[in-house]
C-alpha cells in the first residue's frame, strides 16, 4: 500500500513536469520565440559564424527596446595564421554614434591589417548598446568556446541604467543569483511564451513605453541615485562581481584579456541631477554658491574659489558646486585640483549615465588580481591628450561617447597595451603610426556628419534638453554629402546604400581619394568580399599608393586566388623592387596559367635579379652588379627600377660608361 501511495505521489508530481516538457518540445518544434545563442551560422557563408541579432532580447524584459549588434563573420574552424580577437562592451565599444568604421575596433583592425600584412586578423565585436556587465559575463561564456587569442573589454557606464541594471526599467531583481537564474530560464520557450503573454497584457493595460521617449529615458527608472547610497553601492558591487566571474572564466581558459578604464566628459558637461541640501542648510548654501557663481562670471577667480569652497563646506554632496569648483581651478591653472573636483562632480551626479570613479578603481584592482588581465588605461591616455589634461568636448561628443579622434585614441590605447605585452609583434618599417591612422582611416565625411547629427538630435532630448529647454538650433543640410549624412543618421537610407551613392558621387566628381575611402570602408564592413579588395587595390594604384594597392590585392588573392590577381601582384612587387616576394606569385601563374605568356622566362630573369641584389648588398660599391640589375629590369620592361639602379651608380660614379649608356637608352624609350 505504501509503495502504491508513493508511486501515485511520484506520478502526481511528474505529470505537471511532463506537461511542461511536452509544451517546451512542441514550442521548439514549431520554432516559437527566439534563439538566444550568441553565434549563429552566417547565411551568406556556411563556413562562418556571425553574431545572432536576437541574442540581446534575452537581457531586456521588454524586448521591443532590445538592441542589435554587428554582423562580423569569423571562420568556424580557425585558420593557423589567424589572430582572433573578440570585443565586449556597450555603446561606446560598438562605436555610437558612428558605428561601422567609426568604432575603435575597426580602427584597430585597419591598422593591424596594414601593419602586420602577413597575419590574418578576425576582430569580432559582440558589443551592444544599453547593456552592462551581466551581458558581458553571459557573452563571455560563449566567446571562450570560439578559440579567442585575446579579448578586449570596455565597459562600466551602464551598471545603473543598462539592461538588468540596479536603476533600470529593464530590471529582473537586485540579487545576482536571481538574475542569473532568470537569464538561464529565459532560454526556455515556455519562459518566452509567458513573457510575451505578460507584455501583451501590459500593452492592453496602456503601460507600454511611450514612443516619444528616447532610449535613455526609457531605460532610466531611478533617476536620483545618491552617492554611496545602498543603490549606488549595489551598482558598483554588481559590476565587480560580474567582472570577477568574467575574468576568472577567461583566466581558466588561458585567454588574455585587455580591460580598459572608461572615459566620460568631465570638463564640459554640467551634472544632470545635483543633490540639494537639507532645508536648514539650503539658504546658507544657496547664498555662498550664488556669490561664487557671480564672482566666476565676472572673472574674479580667487573670490569664486572662496565662495564655492564655503558652499561646499556647508553641503559637500552638491554635484553642481563641485563642477563649478572644477571650472574655477581649471581657469586658475591648478589642473590637479580641477580634475579632482570634476571627478567628484561625476560621482555626485545622481542621474547615473556616467560611471562613477569607483568603476575605474574596480577595473584597476581587477587588472592586478588576474594574471591574464592587462590594464588598458584609456582614462590616462585621454587625460594626457585632452586640453588642460581634463577630458571634455575636444574628445567626447556628449556625456560618454568619443568623437572620431577619441575613438582613434581608444584604439591606440588597446594597440599600445597589446604591443607592450608582446601580443602584437610589428615588423619594423611596416607599422602604421597613430597620426597616419587618423589621416588614413576610412571614415567618410558623411559618416562623421551622421554621428554629429545623431548627437545633435540626442542633445535636444531628455536629459540634455531638460537643462537647456530654450535651445532651438537647426541643422544646415545643403551639400550632397550633408544630405546623405542626414538620410543615414535618421534611417531614411541604410549605411550600405549611402556608401554606394557616395562612391558614385565622388567618382562623378573625379575625387579618387574620397572614393578610395568609401571602398576601404566597405571592405572593413565586408572583409570576405574579394571584389572590394580588388577595387581598393585598383584605386590605390591609380593614386600611386602602391604599398596599399599591394596589400589589398594580396588579401583578395588569399581569399580567392587567380592568375590575373597573381599577375597584378607580381607586377606591383617588381615595380617596387621586391623580386624575391614576386617569385611565389610567378610560380602560381606558371602552374595555373592557360594563356601563352612565358612566365618561366620571367621567373628566370627575376631569380637572376634576386641573386644579383644579394651580391650587391654584400659589395655595395660594385658598379657592375648594379648595372647588371638595371639591365635585367630594363630587359623585362621595368623602367622605374632600371632608372633606380642607374641613378644609384651615377650618383657614386657620374662618368660610369655602362650606366650612362643605359641611361640614354631609358630616355630614348621614354
Amino acid at each position: 500500500m505504501k509503495r502504491r501511495l508513493f508511486l501515485f505521489r511520484v506520478i502526481a508530481i511528474a505529470i505537471p513536469f511532463g506537461i511542461l516538457l511536452v509544451l517546451e518540445l512542441a514550442l521548439r518544434l514549431f520554432n516559437y520565440g527566439y534563439d538566444y545563442r550568441l553565434f549563429v551560422e552566417d547565411k551568406q557563408n556556411r563556413d562562418y559564424w556571425v553574431m545572432n541579432q536576437d541574442a540581446s532580447k534575452k537581457y531586456f524584459p521588454d524586448q521591443t527596446i532590445a538592441t542589435t549588434g554587428n554582423k562580423e563573420p569569423f571562420k568556424k574552424e580557425k585558420n593557423p595564421n589567424t589572430i582572433r580577437i573578440f570585443v565586449l562592451g556597450e555603446s561606446t565599444t560598438i562605436g555610437y554614434p558612428y558605428f561601422h568604421n567609426g568604432s575603435f575596433h575597426r580602427m584597430l583592425f585597419y591598422r593591424l591589417m596594414h601593419s602586420m600584412p602577413d597575419k590574418n586578423f578576425e576582430i569580432v565585436n559582440v558589443s551592444l548598446t544599453a547593456v552592462n556587465s551581466y551581458t558581458i559575463l553571459d557573452f563571455a561564456r560563449q566567446v571562450v568556446d570560439q578559440q579567442p587569442d585575446a579579448v578586449l573589454i570596455f565597459t562600466g557606464h551602464n551598471e545603473y541604467y543598462g539592461a538588468l541594471g540596479v536603476g533600470s526599467t529593464q530590471q529582473l531583481g537586485t540579487s545576482r543569483g536571481l538574475v542569473k537564474t532568470i537569464l538561464y530560464l529565459r532560454q526556455l520557450k515556455i519562459t518566452q511564451l509567458l513573457t510575451n503573454a505578460w507584455l501583451h497584457l501590459r500593452s492592453l493595460g496602456g503601460k507600454g513605453n511611450s514612443e516619444k521617449k528616447d532610449r535613455m529615458e526609457l531605460m532610466a527608472k531611478d533617476q536620483n541615485i545618491a552617492y554611496v547610497s545602498a543603490q549606488f553601492n549595489a551598482g558598483v558591487d554588481q559590476f565587480q562581481k560580474n567582472m570577477e566571474e568574467t575574468l576568472q572564466l577567461f583566466q581558466d581558459h588561458d585567454v588574455p584579456v585587455y580591460l580598459s578604464t572608461v572615459v566620460s566628459n568631465e570638463k564640459d558637461l554640467t551634472p544632470f541631477v545635483s543633490e540639494k541640501p537639507a532645508d536648514n542648510k539650503q539658504k546658507n548654501f544657496d547664498d555662498a554658491f550664488h556669490e561664487g557663481m557671480n564672482a566666476l562670471t565676472i572673472g574674479d577667480l580667487p573670490q569664486a574659489s572662496i565662495n564655492l569652497k564655503k558652499a561646499d563646506s556647508i553641503f559637500s554632496r552638491s554635484a553642481i558646486c563641485n563642477y563649478q569648483l572644477g571650472r574655477t581651478f581649471l581657469q586658475l591653472g591648478q589642473t590637479d585640483s580641477a580634475r579632482a573636483y570634476f571627478t567628484k562632480a561625476v560621482d555626485l551626479d545622481m542621474l547615473r549615465f556616467r560611471a562613477p570613479s569607483a568603476i575605474n578603481k574596480t577595473i584597476r584592482l581587477l587588472s592586478g588580481k588576474y594574471h591574464n588581465t592587462i590594464l588598458v588605461d584609456a582614462e590616462a591616455a585621454f587625460q594626457h591628450y585632452a586640453a588642460h589634461q581634463v577630458i571634455g568636448n575636444d574628445l567626447i561628443l556628449e556625456h560618454v561617447h568619443p568623437n572620431i579622434t577619441g575613438y582613434a585614441l581608444l584604439s591606440q590605447s588597446f594597440y599600445e597595451a597589446m604591443k607592450k605585452k608582446g601580443f602584437l609583434k610589428v615588423q619594423e618599417g611596416n607599422e602604421m603610426s597613430f597620426d597616419e591612422l587618423i589621416h588614413r582611416m576610412p571614415v567618410t565625411k558623411p559618416d562623421s556628419l551622421a554621428g554629429y547629427y545623431k548627437v545633435f538630435n540626442l542633445k535636444r532630448m531628455w536629459p540634455f534638453a531638460a537643462r537647456n529647454p530654450s535651445k532651438k538650433d537647426t541643422l544646415s543640410v545643403v551639400s550632397q554629402e550633408e544630405q546623405l549624412a542626414y538620410a543615414m543618421a535618421f534611417d531614411h537610407k541604410s549605411w550600405e546604400t549611402t556608401q554606394s551613392e557616395l562612391y558614385a558621387y565622388y567618382i562623378s566628381n573625379s575625387d579618387s581619394a574620397s572614393a578610395k575611402k568609401v571602398i576601404e570602408g566597405l571592405l572593413l564592413e565586408h572583409p570576405l568580399d574579394t571584389e572590394l579588395y580588388e577595387m581598393a587595390g585598383n584605386i590605390c594604384g591609380q593614386l600611386h599608393d602602391y604599398k596599399y594597392a599591394l596589400s589589398y590585392f594580396k588579401r583578395s588573392f588569399q581569399l580567392q586566388p587567380s592568375v590575373s590577381k597573381a599577375k597584378t601582384i607580381l607586377v606591383l612587387l617588381l615595380q617596387e623592387d621586391m623580386p624575391a616576394d614576386a617569385i611565389p606569385y610567378i610560380d602560381y601563374a606558371i602552374h595555373n596559367t592557360t594563356s601563352g605568356y612565358d612566365y618561366t622566362s620571367l621567373k628566370k630573369t627575376t631569380a637572376a635579379i634576386v641573386q644579383l641584389k644579394t651580391l650587391a648588398d654584400k659589395t655595395p660599391g660594385d658598379f657592375a652588379l648594379l648595372n647588371n640589375i638595371a639591365t635585367q629590369y630594363y630587359t623585362m620592361g621595368n623602367k622605374s627600377c632600371a632608372e633606380k639602379y642607374v641613378k644609384r651608380v651615377l650618383q657614386l660614379a657620374p662618368s660610369n660608361k655602362d650606366a650612362l649608356l643605359l641611361n640614354t637608352r631609358l630616355k630614348q624609350r621614354g
